[in-house]
C-alpha cells in the first residue's frame, strides 16, 4: 500500500488513524492504535538518537579555552 500510493518515508511517518485506515487499509481499530503507537515509539526513539548525536557532534566541535591558552603558550 505504501508503494501503491506513492508514500515517501516523511508522508509515512506523519500518518494519522484516519490515513492509516484509508490510505493502508488497516481496518480494524486495535491493529491501526497498534501501529500508530509503535510508529510514535519509533520515531521518538529516531528523534532522541538524532538529539544525541548532535549533542555529540557539537561537543566535539567546541574548544577548549584552557587548551588554546596553553598552546598558545607552548609555542611561544
Amino acid at each position: 500500500m505504501v508503494q501503491e500510493n506513492n508514500i515517501d518515508s516523511e508522508a509515512f511517518w506523519s500518518l494519522d488513524d484516519t490515513q492509516v485506515k484509508e490510505i493502508l487499509k488497516v481496518e480494524a481499530y486495535g491493529d491501526r492504535k497498534h501501529l500508530l503507537t509503535v510508529m510514535a515509539e519509533i520515531k521518538s526513539k529516531h528523534l532522541e538518537t538524532e538529539k544525541l548525536k548532535k549533542l555529540e557532534l557539537e561537543s566535539d566541535i567546541k574548544i577548549n579555552r584552557d587548551e588554546i591558552i596553553s598552546l598558545v603558550q607552548s609555542a611561544a
